[in-house]
């Protein structure tokens, strides 16, 4: 996804090597959380109201309400709801559902 804003902000150009009126992109860090606990913003479904993701038990997934704080463009960090070590199943091409038997593929 592309997203477009306008940022006034002053960069060090001490070689002159950006000309004036140059478009860069530009990452901005609004907040940031260390040791925090996240997952792929792909695993968060939204059901009833609440995000929530399907949890890996066994060889079936259930339904597990989370907790959200911060995210970035690909990640979300849970602030309840998983602990770590946790396996989140990811959109495929089959609707999930809980309950769902499914065979893992663990990604390191």
């Amino acid at each position: 996804t592309r997203q477009v804003g306008e940022v006034i902000t002053v960069a060090e150009n001490p070689n002159h090597d950006l000309p004036p009126g140059a478009n860069i992109n530009a990452a901005i860090r609004s907040e940031a959380v260390e040791n925090a606990l996240t997952i792929p913003k792909a695993a968060l479904r939204r059901e009833a109201g609440r995000f929530g993701v399907y949890l890996l038990a066994g060889d079936r997934i259930e339904w597990k309400p989370v907790e959200l704080g911060v995210s970035s463009a690909t990640l979300a960090e849970v602030r309840s709801g998983l602990k770590d070590g946790d396996a989140v199943a990811l959109p495929s091409d089959a609707a999930l559902a809980a309950g769902m038997r499914v065979r893992p593929v663990l990604k390191p």
